[in-house]
């Protein structure tokens, strides 16, 4: 939604409105990202003959944003949102980017304990049973 002295403009306003909004949001959202993966490639352990490594995908991250968003950018405008292709498309997108961000945030928060303590056996067998169901709910859902 549009803040009142924006929604009183004519639409060609609100469309530069809403693209610089977008630019800053994009900005700032990349930036931060950019500083997470520059910090874990910093960090990064790997042998010798591999140093190669986070300067390449350092180099990647920086080469496939742009591209991304010039291309979402273009879309934009020679796609129509409410059509079923583009729902369909979005969808699709989102749901795998989702599965991207939860997985590798959810098997570190149940696994460690299971592996390396023998306290927590008689627990393990409910954490892996909520796993399974976590992951037959996440089926369920994308089944819709």
């Amino acid at each position: 939604m549009f803040p009142a002295w924006v929604a009183r403009r004519p639409a060609s306003q609100r469309l530069i409105y809403n693209s610089i909004l977008s630019a800053v949001v994009i900005v700032f959202h990349q930036a931060f990202e950019g500083l997470g993966l520059g910090s874990r490639l910093a960090f990064l352990k790997l042998p010798a003959h591999l140093n190669w490594v986070p300067f390449a995908g350092a180099l990647l991250y920086s080469i496939c944003t742009p591209v991304g968003i010039a291309a979402g950018l273009g879309a934009r405008s020679s796609i129509s949102m409410s059509s079923t292709a583009a729902n369909i498309a979005s969808g699709v997108l989102d749901s795998i980017s989702a599965g991207i961000l939860v997985r590798p945030f959810d098997l570190p928060l149940f696994l460690p304990r299971c592996s390396s303590d023998a306290h927590f056996g008689p627990l393990c067998k409910q954490i892996y049973t909520a796993l399974v169901e976590l992951i037959a709910h996440e089926v369920r859902l994308a089944h819709r």
